[in-house]
């Protein structure tokens, strides 16, 4: 072991990348020396600017904190280069590092990765592994490169994905099981060592997610719109129109009811749901949002809806 601990830079924005982080600076061979993420949001209603949840950490840890817009700056690079980190680590960070950035860490930057790659390359692989219907998915412990997600893997885990997960639950799973892999692949030094090449076969990217990206096409089949609805919870949450106003779906169910209506007509009522008729079945909303109204069991706000009227994409 060595007299003195690994000098770690953390780079990361959301949820997502705490277990990680936390599980660095409780180690006791491992000194995070400072922290990057993306620079304050405003959020809320009163539109305070607010720190990003791996900076709030870091805040609470007495850490140092670094939020450059990019690295583009000489400064912020040699900002960077300054804190004379041994190593850098990547989770969800937001943010394409250069080459000149990833050179700066002794033994260069690793990335803990929420996919099992080559498949789902990108911003949203957990959204993209439960829109294409994956059985299975994971996390890879990956050297950086310049190229997106195109770095060797040192170590994967995997986790399976039941129809009834959304991409929260999912997310908080993986997010910890990141963490493990994480301190595994230091404990291991194999940030020391060469990275297993990435298949040439299989590639996929999963594209940054838009609000707009989760409204509901009634026209798909009610398997397919069962997925996108577990895919976009919590954020930004699958909607779809009824009467001009807006409706969240955060649990839905695919029944065995053959649609008889134009998709996105509301073909049955009952205590368990409301049943919307889609390409093929129809699909059983157990739990919706309607606009202005607190999240619920859909048979609470039954009394907003009538058979044969239909949901609509505006």
């Amino acid at each position: 072991m060595s007299n003195s601990p690994l000098r770690i830079i953390f780079a990361g924005t959301p949820d997502f990348a705490i277990p990680s982080l936390k599980a660095l600076i409780d180690h006791p061979d491992y000194e995070v020396v400072a922290v990057y993420s993306q620079p304050d949001r405003k959020a809320g209603r009163g539109r305070k600017l607010t720190p990003t949840p791996i900076k709030q950490v870091a805040l609470d840890h007495s850490i140092s904190t670094e939020t450059p817009e990019n690295f583009k700056s000489e400064l912020d690079r040699k900002t960077l280069a300054n804190y004379k980190p041994d190593l850098m680590v990547v989770a969800a960070y937001g943010l394409l590092l250069p080459q000149s950035v990833l050179d700066i860490p002794t033994f260069g930057c690793i990335n803990v990765h929420a996919s099992l790659l080559p498949r789902w390359r990108g911003a949203a692989p957990v959204q993209a592994s439960i829109l294409a219907g994956d059985e299975k998915t994971g996390v890879g412990i990956m050297r950086m490169e310049k190229g997106l997600d195109t770095g060797g893997v040192y170590c994967e885990k995997t986790i399976d994905i039941n129809n009834k997960t959304h991409a929260g639950e999912l997310t908080e799973k993986l997010a910890q099981l990141g963490a493990d892999a994480l301190i595994a692949a230091i404990d291991k030094k194999l940030y020391k060592t060469a990275a297993n090449p990435q298949a040439d076969i299989g590639i996929t990217y999963a594209h940054k997610i838009k609000k707009a990206d989760a409204l509901i096409d009634w026209n798909q089949t009610a398997s397919h719109i069962q997925k996108h609805i577990r895919a976009y919870w919590p954020w930004p949450g699958a909607f779809t129109f009824y009467d001009g106003k807006r409706i969240k779906i955060s649990e839905s169910f695919v029944s065995d009811i053959e649609s008889t209506n134009q998709a996105g007509t509301i073909e049955l009522i009952n205590d368990d749901g409301i049943y919307i008729a889609c390409k093929d079945f129809c699909l059983q909303i157990a739990q919706c949002q309607p606009e202005g109204k607190s999240l619920a069991p859909a048979k609470q706000w039954l009394q907003y809806f009538s058979v044969d009227e239909k949901f609509s994409p505006h």
